[in-house]
C-alpha cells in the first residue's frame, strides 16, 4: 500500500507541474482525495498539501525537466491543458502525453499515456488516470491515508 501511495503522490505532483509553467489553475492547499488508475489497478489516497509542498514539487520537476527532457511543451485547448514530453529515464527515452481538466481549484482529472524506448523496468508503455477532489482544510498533524 505504501508503494501505491508513493506512486500516487509522485504522479499527482508531476501532473500538476505539467501545466504550472504556463499559469494554469493551481489546486488549492488542503485535504485531497486522489484516485489513481493504472493497468486495471486503482489506488485511492487522501492527503494534505500545502502551498510550500506544491512549490517544492514544481521546482523539483522543473529541475528534472531542464536536465533530462528534450521536449516539454504545454498548451491550452479550450478547458484542457495538454503536455507533451520527451525525457531520458535511465537508459530509456520516455515520451509522454497528458491531458488535464480542472474544475476550478478544487478538482481535476488527468489522463496520461507514456511510452518507453527501449522498455523501462520491462515496460514499454503505461496509461494512468488520476481523479483528485478537494475535501477541505487540513487538520494539524494529519498524515496521508491509503484508502484502498
Amino acid at each position: 500500500m505504501q508503494r501505491a501511495l508513493l506512486s500516487l503522490l509522485i504522479f499527482s505532483g508531476a501532473a500538476i507541474d505539467a501545466v504550472a509553467a504556463i499559469e494554469a489553475p493551481q489546486p488549492k492547499p488542503g485535504w485531497w482525495a486522489m484516485r489513481n488508475t493504472a493497468e486495471g489497478k486503482t489506488a485511492t489516497a487522501r492527503m494534505c498539501t500545502t502551498a510550500r509542498q506544491a512549490a517544492e514539487s514544481n521546482q523539483m520537476n522543473d529541475d528534472y525537466n531542464k536536465n533530462n527532457c528534450s521536449k516539454n511543451e504545454t498548451r491550452q485547448e479550450g478547458g484542457k491543458w495538454i503536455t507533451d514530453r520527451v525525457c531520458k529515464v535511465g537508459g530509456s527515452t520516455m515520451s509522454g502525453h497528458s491531458v488535464i481538466v480542472f474544475d476550478g481549484d478544487s478538482a481535476y482529472h488527468t489522463e496520461s499515456t507514456t511510452t518507453y524506448n527501449p522498455p523501462f523496468n520491462r515496460r514499454s508503455s503505461k496509461s494512468v488516470t488520476l481523479e483528485a477532489k478537494w475535501l477541505g482544510t487540513c487538520q494539524p498533524g494529519r498524515m496521508p491515508e491509503v484508502v484502498k
